[in-house]
Formats: structure tokens, sequence, C-alpha cells
């Protein structure tokens, strides 16, 4: 038996660490540990096994089987579905005849083999290399294997793959073994379930006759998931690929790529969020996007003139509706992406700007990657090469249909095509454009994936240079890097983009998702229908899980055009808890018109829209925390209790940061039924507490969005007066800055409570018996307006400020002119404080009486 003890130093992603590696052996196994986790492998036949630092089994590597039955296309797609899925260690598949002559022996294409035993190992500088003989041959000098195994942190396990031999390989995949409850999260946006056990996510686009777009709504690629057992995996291959979460086999998980090699790292923790935070520290943080951001954005689906601009923001004012950003959409150019505007839809578009900004709204463009074959601009943009191309020889640019007309890629893997097309975005920039909404961008290798003997390489080939694009996602990545740099060089971080597709790594660009064309009903995501408001929720939690924390759907869809009454309130009511709320799409989606929606929907607008802004410090404390931590808003029940089975199972809820619990009405219905985990939860409407885990029917009127704050929280709200969190000059529109000393603070008590500012202000609740002390340090000279909801029925008898009792006010209006003092309504325990502008204005204490 040999035994080494050594330390590990080395730098993997960023990192550096230091610690102890041990690896053993006897005559059954290899054993590499840390003191975090233990990988077990058997040496022949080869299984490896991982176990964390208390000697729970994470997983291993499941049982050789082929086929299963995963459901049927559309859910899974046709390409795997005909596939014939090999499930087996480190398994890699051949295709080209030529292998046969070097083994001398016959191998059908197609075939499948997998690393078969242990036939020698090194250790050097932290890495264990591995020789395996395969089930292809045994003898080492034609082909073997070799699997390099490291660590860049204790608990988690880089592993590579490769064949000594790799000249007609073109698929390599790994198996996992899981339990009968394991749930999957992330892999991605998808559009019918947060929760990925028993689907097969796909890394590409791929074809989808029933699709208007011809494709599946695969959007945004991340190869990358957690598990309910106390890990995530992370691929990092940009190639056409699958994963298969218990969807052919429920007690086997696996993923597999076009690819002559397999890498993943394997990141082991109990906490979710711990493991989504090392996903995210490997492939790159979001940028912070500016503070108007997350104010409500309003659009239309078309502008004919300049009068529809000024006339919302006239209603959009007058109505007492807050918003920050309005979009012009597709058209606005005198043709399509040549980047100047249409002067018969803007005859003045630098006084339009200004007067737009001086309301209080930035503005933003609608853009896409497609040049048209009529335009004028087309026939010298192709004479440089600056589309994507059909074929090898750049002889034929490739034009393929989309929403207006046929079109060409542009090229932006080329640094000179770029720079062409930043001039143009540079051009709309000068004059007031503060961001960009890019659509499509689905540029990918082979709309279907994995070749089939009798279909040796389907799907679309794009060239750029003569070379095929085989990375999947690198051009979408490319096409948003384009704008971001503009923006980050013209605004210094003060601009954004928002965009429908992604790829890991992509966040770094573009943060910020929006679903594309959603139906604009209640219909959920199936056979030839992407699906209306569930669609919505699903893709906001997974897509905010892989890794784009800043997510906004169309209120009331795109697709069919105006939305119903209902479905615009109950999708305002999910928007206005999402990190970026956006009213528009096809259609009439504007509740001001009274022709088209009535007061009540007005009414309900408004208030979603009101809290929306109201909750922007808190959000916006999120929103840092993302762009320093990587972690999402928008959060699976999963991520804040993963031992709680039911709470994995609810796809329609999620948590919005820590404290907030939301579980939107996304079917024609006045209930839901509504899950709470472990602990008590308030009604954020009428302040009854619920006691959890409790499963129940919640009575929803249409204006009501169950909404529900964790007890032990406290929730910071702006002032309620604020119209924009933009700068403006008119003196009718009240701004964040005119208003931002002002912070109103709501207190769900418990034994001890706190919550810090994204500019590090803390503020404290504490019991003590029939006391409750609240305090402040600010960071900001403030005012703070105190809301406290004690449990049970306590009336107020005095409140002090340090050595000062504060006054008592007998009514609402005369407390609200006040500057400082406390009000409690007669029959409500809940009570009101107000104290005077302060950094540190110390201890607040509150006493009751039973």
């Amino acid at each position: 038996m040999r035994q080494y003890t050594l330390f590990l130093c080395f730098l993997l992603c960023a990192f550096t660490f230091s610690f102890a590696l041990e690896v053993s052996e006897n005559s059954q196994n290899l054993v590499i540990s840390t003191s975090k986790l233990k990988i077990t492998i058997e040496k022949n036949p080869w299984r490896m096994s991982v176990h964390n630092q208390a000697g729970k089994l994470l997983t291993t590597e499941g049982d050789p089987r082929q086929g299963g039955n995963p459901p049927a296309p559309p859910t899974t797609p046709w390409a795997y579905y005909l596939d014939e899925r090999p499930f087996s260690p480190l398994t890699y598949r051949v295709d080209r005849t030529t292998r046969i002559w070097e083994l001398g022996q016959e191998i059908a294409p197609g075939e499948t083999f997998r690393v078969n035993k242990v036939v020698e190992w090194t250790e050097e500088n932290g890495v264990v290399s591995l020789i395996c003989s395969t089930t292809e041959l045994d003898d080492l000098s034609v082909i073997h294997m070799k699997v390099n195994i490291h660590f860049p942190k204790e608990h988690v396990f880089h592993l590579k793959a490769s064949l000594s031999k790799s000249k007609g390989v073109w698929n390599f995949s790994e198996t996992f073994a899981n339990t009968g409850t394991e749930s999957f999260f992330a892999l991605g946006q998808h559009f019918d379930q947060a929760n990925c056990r028993g689907f097969v996510r796909g890394m590409q686009p791929e074809y989808s006759p029933q699709s208007k777009s011809t494709h599946n709504k695969t959007h945004v690629l991340v190869p990358f998931y957690m598990s309910s057992e106390d890990f995530g995996v992370f691929s990092p291959i940009r190639r056409r690929g699958y994963f298969d979460m218990g969807a052919s086999f429920s007690d086997l998980s696996r993923f597999a790529f076009d690819s002559d090699y397999l890498e993943f790292f394997f990141i082991s923790d109990s906490d979710p969020k711990k493991v989504c935070q090392e996903y995210m520290a490997m492939t790159g943080l979001p940028p912070v996007y500016p503070q108007w951001v997350f104010a409500p954005h309003q659009w239309r689906n078309v502008i004919g003139f300049e009068d529809e601009i000024y006339d919302d923001m006239k209603e959009m004012r007058h109505h007492n509706l807050p918003g920050s950003v309005i979009w012009i959409d597709n058209p606005w150019q005198t043709d399509y992406n040549n980047f100047k505007i249409d002067p018969k839809q803007f005859p003045d578009p630098s006084r339009l700007f200004q007067d737009m900004q001086a309301r209080g709204y930035k503005v933003a463009f609608w853009s896409s990657e497609f040049v048209n074959e009529n335009s004028a601009q087309y026939a010298d943009a192709w004479s440089k090469r600056y589309f994507l191309a059909f074929d090898k020889q750049d002889k034929e640019a490739f034009l393929m249909p989309w929403a207006n007309g046929y079109g060409a890629p542009v090229d932006f893997h080329k640094a000179e095509v770029r720079s062409w097309w930043q001039e143009k975005i540079n051009s709309c920039m000068e004059i007031g454009i503060s961001g960009w909404k890019l659509d499509y961008g689905e540029i990918e290798d082979g709309v279907t994936a994995f070749r089939l003997p009798y279909l040796q390489d389907p799907g679309f080939k794009f060239y750029s240079n003569g070379k095929k694009i085989v990375d999947v996602g690198s051009y979408r990545m490319d096409y948003h890097r384009t704008f971001n740099e503009v923006i980050q060089k013209k605004y210094d971080g003060n601009g954004f983009l928002i965009c429908r597709t992604g790829a890991f790594g992509d966040q770094v660009n573009n943060p910020c998702i929006w679903p594309g064309d959603l139906d604009n009903d209640f219909s959920f995501h199936k056979d030839g229908i992407v699906g209306g408001l569930p669609a919505a929720i699903a893709g906001g939690i997974s897509v905010s899980l892989s890794g784009f924390p800043y997510y906004g759907s169309d209120i009331g869809g795109f697709k069919k055009g105006t939305p119903t009454k209902e479905s615009l309130i109950r999708w305002t009511q999910f928007a206005a808890l999402s990190p970026v709320m956006q009213l528009g799409g096809g259609g009439n989606h504007r509740p001001w018109d009274m022709e088209t929606f009535d007061q009540e929907t007005l009414d309900i607008y408004r208030k979603y829209s009101r809290l929306h802004t109201d909750l922007f410090p808190y959000l916006y404390t999120y929103v840092h925390e993302s762009g320093r931590t990587g972690l999402p808003i928008m959060r699976a029940l999963f991520m804040h209790y993963p031992k709680d089975y039911q709470a994995s199972q609810e796809n329609f809820e999620y948590m919005f940061g820590d404290n907030l619990l939301v579980a939107p009405v996304y079917q024609e219905a006045r209930e839901r039924k509504v899950y709470l985990p472990e602990g008590q939860w308030v009604d954020y409407w009428n302040q009854k507490v619920y006691q959890g885990p409790t499963q129940f029917i919640y009575q929803a009127p249409l204006d009501t969005l169950p909404l529900f704050v964790k007890k032990g929280s406290i929730i910071p709200l702006a002032d309620p007066e604020i119209d924009t969190l933009a700068p403006a000059t008119d003196p009718s529109v009240v701004t964040w800055e005119q208003k931002k000393d002002h912070l109103r603070l709501q207190v769900y008590p418990s034994e001890f409570c706190q919550f810090t500012l994204y500019d590090g202000s803390r503020f404290e609740a504490e019991e003590q018996g029939n006391t409750i002390v609240l305090r402040s340090n600010s960071k900001e000279q403030r005012r703070f307006s105190w809301t406290v909801y004690p449990e049970g029925n306590k009336t107020v008898s005095r409140v002090e400020l340090g050595s000062i009792t504060l006054k008592k006010f007998t009514s609402s209006k005369s407390f609200t002119k006040a500057v400082q003092g406390w009000y409690q309504e007669e029959g409500n325990s809940s009570f009101q404080v107000k104290v005077a502008s302060s950094k540190v204005a110390g201890d607040v204490r509150v006493t009751l009486d039973d």
C-alpha cells in the first residue's frame, strides 16, 4: 500500500489555495481526499464515488445501461429521443472508420466505449493523473484514457478525461446515480418548471416545427446544475450537449457533449447558495446596474410617431405611475440595423430625448444581429465579409429568415466587424441613448444536436473566417459584448442591456434577461406553445439560478396581442416582485387606456408599480449582493430550504431576496395553493402569521398578490412619493435624489432582526420582553419612519429616543405632517415611529402593554 501526503498550492480560476491532499491505494481502490471531500475510485472496472467530510455519499457513477424512456418530444428534443443514449461512467462514442484501421479490428460508427480499469497513476503538484484502459481495447500502446483530478478548493474538484488518440471521437459523457427524491436546479432558462428532475435539458437551440421560430426556446445555455444532495456540477464545455436529469432512467443523471474530451467541476456544499457562488466565481460576476434600471419600464410594440411617447409620458405621470425607462422598440430606423433614426417617426430625436430625460425617463433602443439582404448597406458589408458565411470558402452569406425578412447575421467574432458595429451604436449613444434591448442571438452550431448513424452532421453550420462555429454560446456572447463595450466606455457603468439570449460567462456583459415573446395568457409551456404567465415565472426562477440575476418579462406577454384584464393584472403582480418590472408587448398594454381596460386595472397597476418602486432599497441591496457574490435575487425555495422536499416541488413560488416569499396567481382564479416552509411567515397585506411548514388555499382577489414576509425581517422602503429613480429637471417630477434621505422600515420583530442596506447602513430591531428596541446606523443623513408589526394584541404606552420621550399623535393626518413622534391606530397592534434626520439616531425604545 502506498500513501502520499502533500500540500496543494496552485492557481485555478483566479484562486490560490494551500491545503493537504492525501492519495492512498490498495488492491481494489484509489482514494483521493482533502478535509472536505473524498473520491474513491474502484480500479477494475472503474467506478468513482464522492463523499463529503461527514462521510455522506454525495454521488456515485451509475451502472452501465442504454436507452431508457424519456418523456416524448417535444418535452425531450427529437435528436436525443432517437439517440441510443449510453449511460455509464466516462463514456465516449466513435463515428469515423479511420479508427477501424488504427485498431486492426472492425468498429461500427456510433459504437460506444467507456473507461475500464486503472492501469497506473501518478501525482505531481497536486494533480492526480490516471492512465486507464477502455472497453475499446486494453492495449495501451494503441489507445488509453487519461483522467486528471485536482482540487482548486478543498470542497471542489476538477476532472478532465481525454483519449490518447481521439480522432473519430465525437461524443463524451458522464453518468451519476441519483436518489428517488433528488432535485436539480439551474441548467439555463426553462419555461416549463425550475426543477429539472425528469427532464432533458439541451445546451443548444433545436429544430421544433411547432414553434413559430422553428426552434425550441433555448435562450440561455448554462451547463451547471445544483443538486439537493449537497453538490453542484459545472462542465465548462461550449459544445452541443444534453443533461438528462433522471428522464431516461429515474435513478440516473447523465450529461454529454459533442466533444472528444470531458471535463467538469464538482462543488460540494450543503448550502445551495454557496454552490451557486462557487460557480459564479468561476465564470464571472455580473455588473451592478444603475439605480434607474430598477424602477418600472414601459414600451410599445410599434411607435408610429413621437406623439405616442409624449402621450405615454403624460399619462403615466398624470396617473401617478412611477417609472424610469422607456424603450423605443422595433421599428425606429430607416432600415434595419443601419442605426439611423427614422425622421418620419422622430422628426427631432434630440429634443424628444431631452424631454424624456427632463421627465425622469432614460431611453433604450431595440436592436438585433441581422442586416437584411435588401438593405442599402448589405452589398458593401458582404464585400468586406462582415457576415457569417454559409460555406468554408466565404462565397455565400448565411441568409436566414427572421421576423423582418431575410437577413445575414453580423459576424461579431471578428474584431473589425465589432468596431464597425460599435461606430453605429455610438451614433445613437451620442444623442442620449442609455440602454439597448438586444433581440435574437440564437446562432449556434447545429440546430439539432447529436450525430445519428443515418444523419451524420445535422443542423445549420455557420462559418467565420472559413472556420465552422462550434462553440455553442460564443456568438451570442460576442454579440452582447459588442454593445456592452460601448456602454461601458460611454457611461462607465451607467447604462444597461436587456437581452433575450445568454450563455455561461455572458453575465459579465449581459446580466439582464427578458424571456422573449411569451403568450399573452395563462397557458403552460407545451407542444407548440411557448406559454404565458406560468412560463414567465418558471423562466425567471430558472434563469436566475443559472447566473443571470436581473430578469423582467413583458407584462401581459407579447404574442396574440392585447392581453385580457386579468392577465395584465396577474402579470403586473408577478413583475412587481421581479428584479426588472417592464410594461409592454404586442397589442395594447397600457392600463390607463380606458377604451381597452378600466379604472380597476389602472388602480391595481398603480398599486404594484408603486410597490416595486417602494421596494427599491430592498431590491438594490440584493443587486449589490449579486454583483459581489453572484447570488440571484429570485430564488427557488430550494435555495433556502434544500432539505425540504415539498419546497423543491413548488415551481411557481420563489424567494425574493432573503425575506420575501412570492406565490403569484398564475391561472384565472381568485385563489391558489400556497406552501410555506419551516418558520413563521407574515402575510404582507393583513399581517396574519402562519407557522410553517404548511400548505393551504390562499384567497387572492384580483387586487391581491400572495406575498409573505419571513418573521424576523426588516424591509426597507423608499419614500412613497418618488416618481423616478433617474434624474429629472421637470419640477413636477419627484426623484430618488430628492427623497433618498427618507427611509421607511417595516419591522416584523423576533428576538433579534437586522438588515444591512446596499450602502452599508445597518438597521436592527430587538424584542426585550415588552420592549422593542429599534436601532439605525446610517451611512448617510436620513430621517426614518418605522412601522412595526408585533404579534398579538399590543398597545404602545411610551416611545423614547435616548432620553427624549417622543410625542404621541392621535390622528393619522397629524402624524403624517409631523417630523418626529409615534402613532398607533386604536384596535391595531401595529404602530409607527418617526425619527428626525440624523445618521446615528440612538436607540428607539418602545414600551408595550398587553
